[in-house]
């Protein structure tokens, strides 16, 4: 017998939450997997219809889990924010034009695009675990990546999948990677520059 309810708590990071079941008030623990629909993520408040089951523990799960949401489907939506967009090409036209004046070896920008797709994946693979509840890899891996110039790949990556994104403390140490990061470039690049 199908059940109403409410997502009354959401980890999107982990994949999993808890549906307050409207008419006893019954929380129900609930996973991504059990989501008959995987274009739309949930979020807190939105509205399910669901089947109630047991897990493998005996604690009540949902399942066959039907969201009832206004919202885009995320397969369609997910897009870049323009000003995040804004500074990944004004950063890469900034590495191309010293790069055709000479000031800069051509390296470097091999080196930008192979670690934002290195970063890129790695998040895409830390997303599926998370999902899947099993084991993550370490944010500190996540930021070191950034630090090491995959910082424009976390920035998509971040945007396109929805992770890390939301959580405060890993966006304040994610942008003082990426600030760190353009300051020793340019930092070695007028070292360089005066060099010549």
């Amino acid at each position: 017998m199908k059940k109403k309810g409410k997502i009354t708590t959401w980890n999107d990071d982990k994949g999993f939450g808890f549906i307050t079941i409207a008419k006893n008030k019954q929380q129900v623990f609930v996973h991504i997997s059990s989501f008959k629909k995987k274009d739309i993520r949930p979020i807190k408040d939105d509205m399910v219809t669901f089947t109630l089951s047991n897990d493998k523990d005996g604690r009540s799960s949902a399942k066959d889990v039907i969201l009832f949401s206004n919202r885009v489907s995320q397969t369609k939506s997910n897009s870049i924010n323009l000003f995040l967009l804004s500074i990944i090409i004004g950063f890469m036209a900034f590495l191309v034009y010293f790069t055709l004046l000479g000031n800069l070896p051509i390296i470097v920008i091999g080196a930008y695009i192979i670690m934002g797709i290195i970063t890129y994946w790695v998040y895409v693979e830390d997303k599926s675990r998370a999902t899947n509840s099993e084991y993550r890899i370490s944010e500190n891996f996540l930021h070191l990546l950034s630090l090491l110039g995959g910082w424009m790949g976390a920035i998509i990556v971040q945007q396109k999948i929805r992770h890390k994104n939301k959580k405060i403390s890993f966006q304040v140490i994610f942008w003082i990677t990426v600030i760190v990061n353009i300051f020793f470039l340019t930092k070695n690049f007028m070292l360089l520059s005066l060099r010549l």
